[in-house]
């Protein structure tokens, strides 16, 4: 068949049928137009080729799998004092920036392309930086030393396919252990709305999947909202209140069972799983029917925030191993890879008899006062040179604890990290 100067002819590119323009003028471009039948997407290629080859050329193509989107990353460690100030991501690359009270900042920044993708460190202060060959977690890693480290030294590694950097006024220890802390940014989901008068009191976790918050009003009623992340193991073991009614409800588009309890002061209850965010949820309040849907309907994920009424820092190196948690008090044991110990507890108003054996283990050591964010604390010293810090909390009669053998400051440094809802 003739089109113009061109003859067409039947072809297949694959098992796709296509259609073959040669154009009758020698030298002129010859054109291939197929539709793929699995997609539905119709394809072209013009050139200076011969039938065969542009149906070669057809033949070649393979499907580029496009890359999942780039994940963010967060460092679990810096030095004392600093905080997120503002992250970027985009496409291929992704930013972090850490700031302290001083304005001193450390910067984390990755991209995708560890392979192929280089950088050209340059000095701050225009003379030539020192390199160093190093490791994090083992692989190899390169750093860049300036005259002076408030200069700002910098590290790069690679890793999961990626390529990460990291400038900040810190040692070669800090930012191996920087780096070293370095995770994929996880998602927390949390209530963006609760009664008023209620407030965040604690949170735990179990090390695993499962994080429980709890919220307290001035009357003292709890309020708990759970969430597991692995909906295959998830598990809620309920023991509805023998007056609940039981409801069948919707959070969002989701089925969830409502155990409703109108008399007798005990909390109504409601737990529902959502597919979309992988999580099973669980409310449990005194509180009427349209305030529990409203804050289910309230979740959100987030990056991370603070823990309550727990430190937020540590020194380098260690790490939480353990603990235990009440409606009114918290402990926490944090160990590093040498065994040293850092033991927490916050005891909530209720907890007397714990207080009272803490004032007896006390008894008879030599103490000082201190003070713990501008506020009176005291500081005792035991013969095998471990210290014991002692301060109250922001609320009538909550009382923290920390014992380590660190110095005096570093103790102070974590007390000053815990965290109160502003």
């Amino acid at each position: 068949m003739l089109v113009g100067e061109a003859e067409i002819v039947s072809v297949f590119v694959g098992e796709n049928p296509a259609d073959l323009y040669l154009d009758r003028v020698p030298g002129n471009a010859n054109n291939l137009v197929w539709v793929d039948r699995d997609t539905g997407i119709l394809y072209w290629i013009s050139g200076p080729l011969t039938g065969e080859e542009l149906v070669r050329v057809a033949e070649s193509m393979e499907k580029r799998e496009e890359p999942p989107p780039l994940e963010e990353y967060w460092l679990t460690w810096t030095p004392y004092g600093y905080q997120e100030a503002e992250r970027s991501l985009r496409e291929n690359r992704g930013h972090v920036l850490y700031r302290d009270e001083k304005g001193r900042q450390i910067t984390l920044a990755y991209r995708r392309g560890s392979e192929t993708a280089s950088l050209q460190i340059s000095s701050t202060l225009g003379g030539t930086m020192e390199v160093r060959p190093v490791t994090v977690d083992g692989a190899a890693a390169d750093l860049y030393l300036e005259e002076t480290q408030e200069a700002g030294n910098a590290l790069v590694w690679a890793r999961d396919g990626l390529l990460f950097w990291m400038i900040a006024p810190c040692s070669q220890e800090e930012l191996t252990a920087m780096a070293e802390s370095v995770e994929v940014l996880p998602v927390e989901y949390r209530l963006t709305w609760v009664p008023e008068g209620y407030e965040l009191y604690l949170q735990n976790d179990t090390f695993g999947n499962s994080f429980s918050f709890l919220y307290k009003n001035p009357e003292g009623r709890l309020l708990h909202f759970m969430v597991q992340l692995d909906l295959e193991g998830a598990r809620a073991y309920l023991y509805p209140n023998e007056n609940a009614e039981e409801k069948q409800v919707l959070v969002g588009r989701n089925p969830a069972d409502l155990y409703l309890v109108d008399t007798g002061g005990a909390n109504s209850e409601l737990v529902w799983q959502d597919p979309e965010a992988g999580a099973l949820f669980y409310i449990s309040a005194f509180l009427p029917e349209e305030d529990i849907l409203k804050m289910a309907e309230s979740i959100e994920g987030a990056a991370p925030s603070p823990k309550v009424r727990q430190p937020n820092w540590l020194p380098m190196g260690y790490r939480c191993t353990g603990g235990s948690a009440g409606s009114s008090s918290k402990e926490r044991q944090y160990e590093d890879e040498n065994g040293d110990e850092i033991q927490f507890a916050f005891l909530g108003p209720p907890e007397t008899e714990e207080k009272e054996k803490l004032q007896e283990a006390m008894k008879g050591l030599e103490s000082q006062s201190v003070l713990v964010n501008g506020q009176a604390a005291e500081l005792y010293s035991a013969a095998d040179s471990v210290l014991y810090l002692v301060w109250d909390g922001r609320e009538p009669g909550e009382v923290f604890w920390l014992s380590a053998a660190l110095d005096a400051g570093t103790l102070i440094q974590i007390a000053e990290s815990v965290f109160y809802p502003p």
